[in-house]
């Protein structure tokens, strides 16, 4: 989590805007004031021009130095053609946290000739919805196929717990908005990644779910099971395709899921998912069958389970590549993984009794 998420949830469990308005500060003038409240969808952002009337710190620092409160936090500086025009502009983000709430800025600096402007994209008028909040990441990509960057960004509301994601393109020489994701992701991710090799980016967003609730107690553990989506450009819009989870989440994933499948006693799943005979280690060279460890599970593992769940959930710790612990009132139970071709495998459970 950055500063700015952990200083402003410190000051807040949720973000909200009241009459907000957007401010396009007229270079150098600060007599000028342009005031937006409605934008249409394929509309560029406001935007007022004129000369440099007061002398300051040359070039794009100087002109930033003298529109951002000097007590905001920077969260990113980003330098790009975005409009295409062979010329690169500065794209900057930062946090307000003082006055309450917390509030994050985007504006986009553009120069031409002996002028500067800038183009303010967040906040946007009057905006309190899912799409509010305060900075999480930004990245500059290639993700429509043409040749240009966009803008991805994400925003962090809801004390870190939800991000929401949004793209920003560039046409008739300023940024509109281009396409936000329909919810809120639930302890999210955002990252971009030519997943298929064809030279344009897709959107990777990675959220918490709340499986293993019958055996987790996720309300007292910071690691839930999550699964990936990737937003590819189909021509239109950005198409939804399931993504594989990243490490370690793939492997906690795995073993939540080979706990939870055992205690429901859903003994094909789990036997599907465990390496043999290394799994049932000499009890396995005999009789390794679905038999076998159905016998085994029953005897060694199911009891365990049953102790320890009759007091209280398992709490996950940090999960790692090959090994994940999960702490009962009685034991922890650690399982461990390997990956064969490609395929996580369950390779062993141990059983560590705490008294």
């Amino acid at each position: 989590m950055r500063l700015t998420e952990l200083i402003a949830n410190a000051l807040t469990h949720y973000f909200c805007k009241d009459n907000l308005k957007t401010f396009v500060v007229v270079p150098m003038d600060w007599e000028q004031l342009s005031m937006s409240n409605e934008k249409g969808p394929d509309e560029p952002f406001p935007v007022e021009t004129n000369k440099n009337k007061k002398k300051s710190k040359p070039g794009m620092t100087g002109y930033l130095e003298k529109l951002i409160p000097s007590k905001a936090i920077i969260d990113i500086v980003l330098k790009e053609d975005f409009d295409g025009d062979g010329l690169e502009e500065a794209l900057v983000a930062y946090t307000e946290l003082i006055p309450f709430p917390p509030e994050t800025s985007v504006v986009w600096l553009k120069s031409e000739g002996a002028e500067l402007r800038h183009i303010v994209l967040l906040p946007e008028p009057g905006r309190m919805d899912a799409h509010s909040g305060i900075f999480d990441n930004a990245v500059a990509a290639d993700t429509d196929n043409d040749g240009l960057p966009e803008l991805v960004l994400s925003l962090s509301a809801d004390n870190g717990h939800y991000i929401s994601v949004s793209v920003y393109d560039w046409k008739n020489g300023g940024p509109v908005s281009a396409w936000k994701s329909e919810e809120p992701c639930y302890l999210g991710s955002m990252d971009v990644a030519d997943i298929d090799n064809d030279g344009v980016f897709e959107i990777i967003i990675d959220s918490g779910i709340m499986e293993g609730k019958e055996i987790l107690a996720l309300e007292e553990a910071g690691y839930h099971m999550r699964k990936s989506c990737f937003y590819k450009w189909d021509g239109n819009s950005y198409a939804e395709s399931v993504h594989e989870v990243r490490m370690p989440y793939l492997s906690y994933n795995s073993a939540v899921l080979f706990l939870e499948y055992l205690w429901r006693q859903d003994y094909k799943k789990a036997y599907e998912m465990v390496l043999m005979p290394a799994f049932m280690g000499l009890d396995g060279l005999d009789d390794c069958s679905l038999g076998g460890f159905k016998k085994y599970a029953g005897k060694h593992i199911r009891p365990v389970l049953r102790r320890n769940l009759s007091k209280g959930r398992l709490v996950p710790s940090e999960p790692y590549d090959n090994f994940c612990l999960f702490g009962g009132f009685y034991d922890d139970i650690s399982v461990e993984l390997v990956n064969r071709r490609g395929k996580i495998f369950i390779q062993s459970l141990g059983i560590h009794k705490k008294f």
